[in-house]
């Protein structure tokens, strides 16, 4: 095995383990820790971290938690450190200005986290080499965010090519949040237009009501839902009948304004309702024209994404193909939709990784990866077989941490 997968020498010594994170999923984030050949010694799950969308100061205190928790897991001390390399692939570090000086040299210096190497990447990037393992090809993430990498490795340098990923202020097409808002801003029309109550908006009513508890923002999204619901019942019996989708506009203009909800961050929480939006979304799809519309325009939007990316990495067409994401993990019938549509698109049968390929590790797995093959923020290198085996067989040791759903 080439010696520099398993000794970084640096001025602070020798790199004798490696830290890989995840911050991707809107319930919690993920965190590795290996030796320098390859093996998993401890995993953890902790609170989501975000780049954007997690204030600056909770993001430090989590950064410090997952680190020093991966440590006491492995009964070892922050002493480690000076011989610990680091890489951490996040939602929202899409670009070189949010990789090098707002992630590392902001977050990381005020986390004191002194490591001799840190490497800071986006999530999609992590994503690929763990899921895909493979030397050219592609990833679509449909998330609370979306973005579309083409990949191509010269010699043992990775090349991405990215297109979409602007975060959701300038909108990620195909997304679990633009498709939310979609949802939101249909059911509003149809309010307009006196329009009776259709299949999406009952669909949203009964998933707010009692969406899926484990999701602590959606939790408390059905807690508020829920009073106000109570609030409008008791107003038919006094002050005659209601239009129930105006609920929605007091529930979306006051939800992440309200006193009780601003100490969790309420930007995010109702981020996080928004992007749930999408599992009423698939349940009214066969039955309600505008719910179908929404999906194929997200997944037009995804395509299109992915034809740009290939056009701007004046690349040929690799098979490989990596879907990733809240979206596609959780709503099989949009993953088939979006599997037609790419494959009409090009007249081209891809092979297709999802979390459910038998090579697919958890995006953790890829930072470790990454680290492990000493890349750099701005260079990252493609791991040898020889480690990539060794994190594969190591990984399979923590099987409800490292869950691929």
């Amino acid at each position: 095995m080439n010696d520099v997968f398993l000794r970084i020498n640096n001025m602070k010594g020798t790199i004798n383990y490696h830290i890989g994170i995840e911050g991707m999923a809107a319930k919690f984030s993920v965190g590795v820790l290996a030796n320098s050949e390859g093996t998993i010694i401890s995993a953890i799950r902790s609170q989501p971290i975000s780049l954007h969308t997690i204030p600056e100061d909770t993001l430090v205190m989590r950064l410090i938690k997952i680190v020093k928790t991966l440590l006491n897991e492995a009964n070892l001390s922050t002493q480690i450190i000076p011989e610990t390399s680091i890489c951490i692939g996040l939602g929202g570090a899409t670009f070189t200005y949010d990789r090098e000086f707002n992630l590392k040299e902001n977050i990381f210096k005020k986390a004191k986290l002194n490591f001799p190497k840190i490497i800071c990447t986006g999530d999609a990037e992590i994503t690929f080499v763990s899921c895909a393992q493979k030397r050219h090809g592609s990833i679509v993430i449909s998330h609370l965010g979306s973005t579309v990498l083409v990949v191509n490795a010269e010699n043992d340098t990775i090349r991405f090519t990215r297109f979409g990923g602007w975060g959701q202020i300038i909108g990620d097409e195909g997304s679990a949040y633009k498709m939310g808002l979609d949802v939101l801003k249909n059911i509003s029309l149809s309010y307009d237009k006196k329009e009776p109550l259709s299949i999406l908006w009952k669909e949203v009513d009964a998933w707010l009501s009692n969406p899926e508890q484990s999701n602590y923002a959606w939790k408390l999204g059905a807690i508020c839902w829920n009073e106000i619901k109570k609030q409008y019942e008791n107003n038919l019996t006094n002050n005659g009948k209601i239009d129930p989708r105006t609920l929605l506009f007091y529930f979306s203009n006051h939800y992440n304004n309200s006193s009780k909800h601003n100490a969790n961050n309420g930007l995010e929480l109702w981020r996080n309702i928004t992007g749930g939006f999408v599992v009423p979304l698939m349940r009214a799809y066969d039955k309600d024209k505008i719910a179908k519309e929404i999906v194929e325009k997200a997944i037009g939007q995804l395509v299109w994404q992915h034809k740009e990316a290939f056009n701007v990495s004046q690349s040929k067409i690799s098979d490989h193909l990596v879907l990733y994401g809240g979206v596609f993990n959780h709503n099989p019938k949009f993953t088939n939709l979006f599997k037609q549509k790419i494959n009409k698109s090009y007249n081209h049968k891809f092979n297709f990784i999802t979390k459910d390929s038998y090579e697919a590790m958890r995006p953790v797995c890829g930072a470790l990866l990454l680290s492990l093959s000493n890349s750099e923020t701005q260079r990252l290198r493609f791991p040898n077989e020889g480690v990539i085996k060794s994190v594969f067989k190591s990984q399979l040791n923590f099987p409800n941490i490292l869950d691929k759903s």
